[in-house]
């Protein structure tokens, strides 16, 4: 008897130290992800001196990495629910790595496009597993709140794009640091991660079952009572990525227009990334303690009040810092949370597929919410303007929100 409970104990210390193993892993992946996803954006200005490049062409170049997360995140999802987790995360990892570090060696602006579509695929690829491999390692009562915390890796992944610009003063540094990271985390990830034992246990039960049918795509996301859920966390991440993405590509600009400086909206930039670090901490922590409808209710009415007060807003340094603050924090804290209803809400056979789904969905906002504001622009409204437009999004995300978590989840 004594030896049983010896036995046990030491079973659960080492689960629990693997499990703290694994979401550092996941940590460690979600920043290179993050400084890969957030290269273009701080080396643009090197990559349109060295190429020559027109602002239609950058454009496109931006937006080939978003299209090819979006496709990775698809693929990448509903493999993983045929072969496991961590052997999609790994290629996929590999995948953008060799690819970043492929990108300074691009000849023309045609082979800088399917560099990086490619290097999306594997970003795309990442994503999802980060998500149910982070999920699957919690009890299901902290899914949430873990898969939140998580991403505050993000931001701060692109915060590390950014120093390595500042430092070195050379845009190639960003790809050969975001491409021999990533190579260097692989044989780290081969050997110490595990696979999710939540999904080996739901793929054993479901080998020793006879299926007559396999259930298709269309069952495994609208399937079981998950119509409505699923349509909801669809709606969540379009409005709330769009949001979010808006805001990472035009903010300075939106700010310049307004009266300040480049120096001053760059300042105001550099809070907005930092809020969305500690936002995730924050969010991730309370989500587990708090009830989630509060939660998320308090989450857009502070981004409302954020951006309404910087369109209403003077010229006023602190003011604008108070602002930019408060919708990091919020703007790329709701995305958080979402990822983290994403992961917890789909039962694991089919976590991957729905969480894939949900991420690809967000990258339809990603590419939506700056093209709306470009559109606006272009049509001579202001800044100002474009500011009060992004509210209607934010109510709808809201009310999505609202909706899934008065949904009975499904079993």
């Amino acid at each position: 008897m004594a030896m049983d409970m010896t036995s046990t104990a030491a079973n659960s210390a080492e689960n629990i130290n693997t499990n703290w193993l694994t979401l550092g892993l996941c940590f460690l992946a979600t920043v290179l992800e993050g400084l890969d996803l957030q290269s273009m954006g701080v080396a643009a200005t090197g990559l349109v001196a060295e190429y020559d490049l027109r602002s239609g062409e950058m454009g496109v170049i931006a937006s080939a990495s978003s299209v090819g997360l979006l496709f990775g995140a698809l693929i990448g999802g509903m493999i993983s629910d045929r072969i496991g987790r961590k052997q999609v995360l790994i290629v996929s990892v590999a995948l953008f790595g060799a690819c970043s570090l492929l990108t300074p060696f691009a000849w023309d602006a045609n082979t800088l496009i399917a560099i990086r579509f490619i290097t999306g695929l594997g970003m795309g690829g990442a994503l999802p597993m980060i998500i149910a491999i982070a999920a699957e390692a919690v009890k299901p009562s902290h899914r949430a709140g873990t898969v939140t915390m998580m991403y505050c890796a993000t931001p701060l992944g692109g915060f590390l794009a950014t120093a390595i610009a500042l430092s070195t003063h050379d845009w190639r540094m960003i790809f050969y640091a975001g491409g021999l990271a990533p190579l260097v985390l692989v044989p780290v990830l081969i050997r110490y991660l595990q696979e999710s034992e939540v999904f080996k246990q739901a793929k054993a039960q479901s080998s020793t079952r006879v299926q007559e049918d396999v259930p298709g795509l269309g069952h495994t996301l609208f399937g079981e009572g998950r119509l409505i859920p699923t349509i909801m966390i669809w709606t969540g991440f379009l409005c709330s990525v769009a949001v979010l993405y808006l805001l990472l590509n035009w903010l300075p600009l939106l700010l310049v227009g307004k009266g300040f400086t480049s120096d001053e909206a760059s300042t105001v930039q550099l809070v907005f990334n930092i809020g969305g670090s500690t936002g995730a901490l924050f969010l991730g922590w309370l989500v587990t303690r708090v009830n989630q409808r509060a939660v998320f209710g308090g989450v857009c009415f502070a981004i409302a009040g954020a951006l309404i007060g910087l369109a209403l807003l003077e010229h006023s340094m602190t003011g604008a810092i108070f602002a930019g603050l408060v919708v990091g924090i919020f703007a790329n804290g709701f995305v958080f949370l979402l990822y983290g209803q994403a992961g917890a809400y789909y039962p694991t056979a089919i976590r991957g597929t729905g969480v894939g789904w949900a991420v690809a969905l967000g990258r339809m906002g990603a590419i939506i919410g700056p093209l709306l504001a470009g559109i606006l622009l272009s049509a001579d409204q202001n800044s100002n303007d474009v500011l009060m437009s992004i509210l209607p999004l934010v109510v709808v995300a809201a009310i999505a929100v609202q909706v899934l978590l008065s949904t009975p989840r499904p079993e």
